[in-house]
């Protein structure tokens, strides 16, 4: 997981490349690219986990626009598909499968819903189109 950066160090990072130095102007460029998928899980109901994602920049903002993310879930022994829940992103390819490429909403947001019949821990993996990787485990106790 990328470490998020205060955003008043940001801020003053922008002031200095704003006023000419260099070395600030580079490191606001290259924060301007990086930014990751932020996940978190709701509650198991019937064999079911739903993953909210939002897009966020470095300092934890989020990020508008259409992203491409590919998923990736790592069932020890059970099913741990994903599919996209309805209005809230695009399958790429892949839905009810454990490998799942989607892309956002226009706000950067997407839902899926994660399905294990088996009572385990499943760890879902996130890759942004810029490479950057979030990991979150669900946890399947019915």
């Amino acid at each position: 997981m990328p470490a998020q950066i205060d955003s008043q160090v940001i801020a003053e990072l922008r002031h200095f490349a704003t006023g000419g130095d260099r070395m600030s102007q580079v490191i606001v460029a290259i924060l301007a690219g990086t930014y990751s998928a932020q996940m978190s899980a709701g509650a198991e109901a019937g064999n079911v986990i739903r993953v909210s994602g939002q897009v966020q920049a470095q300092d934890g903002t989020p990020q508008t626009g259409t992203f491409g993310v590919l998923l990736k879930s790592y069932p020890p022994a059970g099913a741990g598909t994903m599919t996209v829940v309805a209005s809230n992103g695009t399958a790429k390819k892949g839905s009810a499968s454990t490998e799942l490429w989607l892309e956002t909403k226009s706000d950067g947001s997407f839902k899926i819903d994660v399905t294990d019949t088996s009572v385990e821990d499943v760890l879902i993996r996130a890759e942004t189109d810029n490479g950057e990787v979030e990991l979150l485990k669900l946890i399947f106790a019915a």
